[in-house]
């Protein structure tokens, strides 16, 4: 239960009563992992929402995975990078980015991120190197799948996007793939999960195989993890995917909401021109301490949160290990998030506005 009147989040998840009809079928088949019928159900359903989100991008393959981890692991280890290579990882991130590739066999250098898009920028991607490249689209955002395909091919190197939270707005191209997650904290939630979601039939097959040990017709071509969705899982997406339209509708209409009531120059430049609501409202508190920015909130009664910090270069694990990025570092102490869920009032927004104008001023 959060302290705060207004709490940074709240996730929005089918009831039991929409849950009911898909554990029904659960029941009847007496099916509940292995690559099942609701799992298969779930995967098409999904590439056509991201379909109909990008009618001119390539058909979507989607393999569903445990976790958007697990999702990320497998995609790295079906990418074709030479096992021991180094991958590059922007710093400005969550640890699991970094993670997955090291569980994958990989070595990972972190980078600092561009100041606009809060990820990698083109020019830190080094041909010196071979394994995967993954650009984070940071908070919800979206990124542009063209100049990520020309990087996987001036590269050489794998591009896999990152898109944790951009389910079903982030398309893959037709070189770079997308993983996302649909954890409990995301708008598309199902309490855990992930997907692979890739326009390679030949990758998408491989992170299959990769996600059920390794397997191929009985023996094991590689080495391989469980990352299989539960039958119980998917039947919570495919709920999920039901309600998705007025869950959309909602974060829309609070994404407008927002941006007639804030300082147009406080929200991260990133989300600030997207036309699709992002996961998390973000805003850069520039010269003010967000420290102080935080305390003047609680003491509105309204929740907030720092999120990727301190970079991955300043944790403990990495430190010593990396380049200097200051970028990420100047993100990591400027930004703060708002709350941003379905279970907002509009009177609710008016109050956020009113404590953030009240010290930022319009």
């Amino acid at each position: 239960m959060s302290p705060h009147r207004i709490p940074w989040l709240v996730s929005d998840l089918p009831d039991a009563a929409a849950l009911g009809p898909f554990l029904a079928r659960i029941d009847a088949a007496r099916v509940y992992s292995n690559n099942g019928p609701l799992v298969q159900e779930l995967e098409s359903v999904l590439a056509a929402m991201v379909q109909a989100y990008h009618p001119q991008a390539p058909a979507p393959f989607v393999v569903l995975a445990s976790s958007g981890t697990t999702a990320l692991h497998m995609a790295a280890a079906a990418s074709g990078a030479p096992a021991g290579a180094t991958g590059t990882v922007p710093s400005f991130t969550f640890p699991a980015t970094a993670h997955a590739l090291q569980h994958a066999g990989f070595q990972v250098e972190l980078a600092d991120v561009d100041a606009q898009t809060g990820t990698l920028s083109p020019t830190a991607v080094s041909t010196a190197a071979a394994g995967p490249v993954v650009p984070v689209a940071v908070f919800g955002s979206v990124l542009d799948t063209a100049l990520w395909d020309n990087v996987a091919k001036a590269t050489g190197r794998p591009v896999i996007i990152d898109a944790a939270a951009s389910f079903p707005h982030q398309a893959p191209g037709q070189c770079c793939h997308v993983v996302v997650s649909f954890h409990a904290t995301k708008p598309f939630g199902i309490g855990e999960g992930g997907a692979l979601i890739t326009a390679d039939p030949a990758m998408a097959d491989r992170a299959r195989k990769l996600a059920n040990f390794g397997f191929e017709d009985g023996v094991v071509h590689a080495v391989g993890l469980n990352a299989k969705m539960s039958e119980l899982h998917a039947a919570v997406g495919l709920a999920q995917a039901q309600r998705w339209p007025d869950l959309a509708q909602a974060r829309a209409d609070l994404w407008t909401a927002y941006r007639d009531a804030l300082p147009q120059n406080r929200i991260m430049s990133c989300l600030a021109g997207q036309a699709v609501a992002p996961a998390n409202l973000v805003l850069d508190c520039g010269d003010h301490a967000v420290d102080a920015v935080q305390q003047h909130l609680s003491a509105h009664g309204i929740g907030s949160r720092r999120l990727y910090t301190p970079g991955l270069h300043q944790h403990p694990w990495r430190r010593r290990q990396d380049q200097p990025c200051p970028v990420t570092e100047h993100l990591a102490d400027c930004l703060i998030s708002l709350p941003f869920h379905t279970r907002l009032t509009r009177a609710d927004v008016c109050s956020i506005a009113t404590a953030v104008r009240g010290l930022f001023g319009a």
